[in-house]
């Protein structure tokens, strides 16, 4: 048998190099002793009496000089489940049998217990054959080993060959009695760390000499024993980032209930759920988050040095031991911020056990973490404090990596709840310019119509429908814009839908059509004026003005494709703004990525099915990734090329208009370098008209389309629209043409041009070139000709109508039923007069002195009202006088609500409608109205009989608030600017039908 490892202890004697307790521990916990080859001596006795004989020393409070940091690291692997440990048996199993001993374990040493991960023998008496108090525990001593691979067999394992005779364990219970432990052989487990975490070891119940090949055994399977616990730890690390993650994604979906107006509220809102969640997760005693912008406040550097930052939020939990009141210098907030800018874990060490371990924490709390909160500028604005009791536990390095990550959160809670309150001054400040907007537009769009109908050429008149188009368009977007905002108030979590007046959406019935003809128009003329108006510095600089048609304009072809319906494309909605939105952005999107060249295209389709209708927006443009289109495509401010214009908001806007206002569904494909096809659906409800539409029926377009069916029906037409050297865009455009012609306005395409009645050429067609090559072109002798083409094409065209004037009509593209329909109307009206020999004069409204009242020029009998218009806006009241005088209106006007109120009690024989603005100085027109109708009730009390005036609000506002409050004040009506000639109408024949129905009842 080889010799014993360690001899045995020799008794106290006088010649201990050790005077004191204190000196012999000290050098024995740091494991030189343990392999002394004269055994480790211990000082003389404080006494010599039997007593302390008999029980010689205690190594109470053995601990290696690493103890801190050792059981900070042991914290990874303490409370392990019995699931976790249950691999674990296997290794004091082996241990046992090879060895040949009475009993095997492994165990973790905490810093007074030592915890049995898994034992085996000694059945009857397991419960308590190891002590599981450290101070009593043979592995205590185990653990103090320092070697760890280095040094020989013998060297890097602690054994006692017999109890009996060591000083250090003679007198323990489990030496002395049941199991009567003789001897022990263990090794510590080494943390990938090299910290002694704890100790696989073996007993016997009688002595005996250990072999290096039992050494060897036991250093084995304590490395397969540290590698099992690694991976048990590395589960529950994993375990713990998920939860941690969760708590963190659980802190995000949280729905404040501050106003974000309210930034002290706010932050103690936010900061009180961030210490409520990082404490339940972390299972801490206590949480708190501590004030720090006033240690901060003009920079790091701080504001003075006097001063106390104190708590915002606490979180305690059932064993919390947080102080009241909690308050710290700022001093110390500096100095902490400075030295450990991304936080730390503080624990107590074993000198300071009266001190607190943070000014913040009470003196019982053993370890903390204290992490610094910074704002988006870097400034410091808080620190959240986590607080532990327990001396089985310490804080670890993720934990405070969690605290940071749980602190940007909040960070960027706050920062959107800023940007919320940005972007509710925002739509405050949206919704009071759009109201003073709607007075210069209805200016736009009233003189639009009214010049419409005067003596224009063939470019002056396409210029006003465009520019009407593009006032119509403007229109629905300052009105969008409203409706996105309450929108957006109702996802984060408004109970209902609410319109922009503050009520219900009120339903209208749109020609779906005409709005999507509109938009499309709109957009390219937009993009068209855009592509103009850019230019390099140096032509900026150019003494030579830039020709705003010279050719630079919208090269892409654009298509416009809309299904043809026998019952018309008119529906009933309360979203025709946020349809009309939609497309703005789609085609804005496409137009801005597909390049400005004569090959690539856009489509716009428009279809109905199953009661949905179906929007396509596709082309041929720069395409997106995949990886875009799946994460970041509907992401705001979110673009794949940063160097486009734009903010990133379009997509956005579009998926939350879809899918919360017109309860749809949004598709896209794309594919990077070929091209985007987006697809909307969303459910409508028809309106049902009969195949043929009187011309006064639902719209412009319905009005427009079947007057053009009426002319074209049956007519033989010759088409040649394409552009030869673009064949696939020139194949869209023409196909979209075609079903405008064939199926909307029921014409035959004819191959042979000598047998059309009407000839349909494109600006960059071969027929189109032929006739500026040959003014003389025989095959058009006789014969309507109608020409498609760009803005840019149709002045070059334009310039060659004297020479040949068989082109009657131009059609500025991208052309849509409703354009078509008007140009086509138009060409063979002329052709039909100048068969006849008749002039072809348009109707004319004489501007020269628009304030005049005109003579009625109906020959009928209509009964027309007086009305007093009541207009501070110059130009509005004009054209309101102009369209009056149109038709043969008797009126007044009055420029603010005092003169109004005036005038009515001036005027003997009283008027029949007002046209009221509610916006004017000296006195508005709420306060005008209730005036007229006290006046009217004062009258009819003193026995006077005077007609009822009607009054009809035009105004800019447009709030449930101001429609109520116009209620109240005795308004009959609410329109809202622009008001378009059209609303002006059925305004007079409203009233001439209610004159009417009081006149039957008479």
């Amino acid at each position: 048998m080889a010799s014993t490892t360690i001899p045995l202890p020799t008794p106290p004697s006088p010649t201990s190099s050790f005077t004191s307790p204190a000196d012999f521990l000290t050098a024995y916990s740091t494991g030189t002793l343990l392999h002394s080859s004269s055994g480790p001596t211990p000082p003389l006795l404080l006494t010599d009496s039997p007593t302390a004989r008999s029980h010689p020393l205690d190594l109470i409070g053995i601990a290696s000089p690493d103890e801190h940091d050792r059981v900070r690291d042991l914290w990874r692997y303490i409370d392990l489940s019995p699931e976790e440990t249950a691999e674990l048996i296997r290794y004091p199993r082996m241990l046992k049998e090879f060895c040949g001993t009475g009993a095997a374990n492994v165990s973790l040493m905490g810093v007074d217990r030592q915890f049995m991960l898994a034992e085996v023998g000694f059945e009857e008496w397991a419960g308590r054959c190891f002590a599981r108090m450290r101070v009593d525990s043979i592995c205590a001593h185990t653990l103090l080993l320092k070697h760890q691979g280095e040094g020989t067999v013998r060297e890097r394992v602690f054994t006692v060959e017999d109890t009996r005779e060591d000083w250090r364990f003679r007198s323990k219970s489990y030496v002395v009695s049941h199991p009567h432990i003789r001897s022990y052989a263990g090794v510590p487990l080494v943390s990938e760390g090299g910290y002694n975490l704890g100790t696989l070891a073996t007993v016997h119940t009688s002595p005996r000499i250990w072999t290096d090949r039992e050494r060897r055994i036991l250093l084995d399977l304590s490395a397969a024993v540290v590698r099992e616990l690694e991976l048990v730890a590395e589960r529950r690390r994993a375990e713990e980032g998920r939860r941690m993650q969760n708590s963190i994604r659980a802190f995000t979906a949280r729905w404040w209930t501050s106003s974000p107006l309210d930034k002290r509220g706010m932050v103690r809102e936010v900061l009180g759920r961030a210490v409520e969640v990082g404490g339940e997760c972390l299972g801490c005693e206590g949480m708190l988050a501590l004030d720090v912008r006033d240690a901060f406040a003009g920079g790091r550097g701080g504001r003075d040095e006097g001063g106390v930052c104190g708590e915002i939020a606490r979180w305690e939990g059932m064993d919390g031991r947080l102080p009241r009141g909690s308050e710290v210098d700022v001093r110390w907030v500096r100095e902490f911020v400075a030295a450990h800018p991304n936080g730390c874990v503080l624990d107590r060490e074993p000198a300071s056990s009266s001190e607190a371990i943070c000014p913040l924490l009470s003196v019982d709390s053993t370890s903390a973490i204290v992490v610094p909160i910074y704002d988006h500028l870097s400034a410091p604005y808080a620190l959240l404090v986590a607080s532990l009791s327990s001396p089985k536990r310490h804080f670890l390095e993720m934990e405070v990596e969690y605290l940071s990550a749980l602190g940007s959160a909040c960070t960027a809670e706050l920062l959107k709840r800023q940007i919320a309150a940005a972007d509710h001054a925002k739509t405050v400040f949206i919704s009071n310019i759009s109201h003073e907007l709607r007075s210069p537009l209805h200016g736009v769009l009233a003189c639009g119509e009214l010049l419409r109908k005067t003596e224009l050429g063939v470019m002056q008149r396409r210029f006003v429908e465009t520019m009407e188009g593009c006032g119509r368009t403007l229109m629905e977007v300052l009105s969008s814009v409203l409706d996105y905002s309450k929108m957006s108030r109702r996802e984060e979590g408004s109970p209902a839908a609410k319109g922009r007046n503050g009520d219900e959406k009120e339903v209208r019935e749109v020609d779906l059509a005409r709005a999507c003809e509109e938009v499309v128009d709109s957009c390219h003329a937009a993009f068209e004026f855009q592509q103009q108006s850019t230019g390099s510095c140096i032509d900026a600089l150019s003494s030579e003005p830039k020709d705003m048609l010279d050719g630079s304009g919208v090269n892409v072809q654009v298509v416009l494709d809309v299904q043809r319906r026998l019952e018309g494309w008119i529906v009933r909605t309360a979203h025709a703004p946020a349809i009309r939105r939609c497309l703005m952005n789609l085609l804005g999107n496409s137009l801005k990525y597909t390049p400005n060249e004569e090959s690539h295209w856009i489509r716009v389709s428009l279809a109905y099915e199953a009661g949905s209708v179906r929007m396509i927006v596709e082309d041929s443009g720069k395409g997106m990734t995949p990886e875009f289109v799946r994460e970041r495509l509907f992401r705001a401010f979110t673009q794949e090329d940063s160097f486009h214009s734009g903010v990133g908001l379009g997509m956005t806007i579009v998926k939350n208009l879809v899918e919360n206002l017109l309860s749809g569904t949004i598709e896209v494909e794309s594919e990077f370098g070929r091209g985007t096809k987006i697809t909307i659906m969303f459910p409508v409800e028809m309106v049902s008209l009969s195949p043929s539409p009187s011309p006064s029926a639902h719209g412009v377009v319905v009005d427009e389309v079947s007057k053009a069916r009426m002319m074209v029906r049956g007519k033989k037409v010759y088409m040649d629209v394409g552009n030869p050297d673009t064949p696939f865009c020139a194949a869209l455009f023409t196909a979209s043409v075609r079903t405008y012609l064939e199926e909307w306005y029921g014409s035959t395409i004819v191959q042979d041009i000598t047998h059309a009645d009407v000839i349909v050429g494109g600006g960059q067609s071969v027929l189109t070139r032929k006739l500026l090559a040959d003014p003389h072109f025989p095959c058009t002798e006789g014969k309507t000709v109608l020409a498609l083409c760009s803005n840019a094409d149709l002045l070059h065209l334009n310039d060659n109508v004297a020479v040949n004037a068989r082109i009657v009509d131009f059609v500025s593209l991208p052309c849509g039923p409703a354009k078509l329909a008007r140009s086509l109307e138009y060409c063979l009206a002329v052709d039909n007069r100048s068969k006849t020999n008749e002039a072809l004069i348009s109707p004319v409204i004489k501007m020269d002195n628009v304030d005049m009242v005109a003579p009625p020029v109906s020959t009928t009998d209509e009964v027309l009202p007086r009305v007093l218009v009541v207009e501070d806006n110059p130009i509005n009241a004009m054209i309101l006088s102009a369209y009056l005088s149109k038709r043969g209106i008797l009126h007044q006007k009055a420029f603010n609500g005092a003169l109004a109120v005036d005038t009515v009690k001036n005027d003997r024989e009283g008027f029949d409608l007002v046209l009221m603005d509610l916006q004017m100085p000296v006195m508005d027109g709420f306060e005008a109205s209730e005036a007229i109708r006290s006046y009217e009730a004062e009258v009819s009390d003193e026995g006077y009989e005077r007609k009822k005036t009607r009054i009809c609000a035009l105004t800019g506002l447009d709030t449930g608030d101001d429609r109520e409050k116009a209620r109240r004040k005795g308004i009959d009506d609410f329109l809202t600017k622009p008001v378009s000639l059209d609303k002006m109408d059925r305004v007079i024949e409203d009233w001439q039908n209610r004159r009417a129905k009081v006149e039957v009842l008479n």
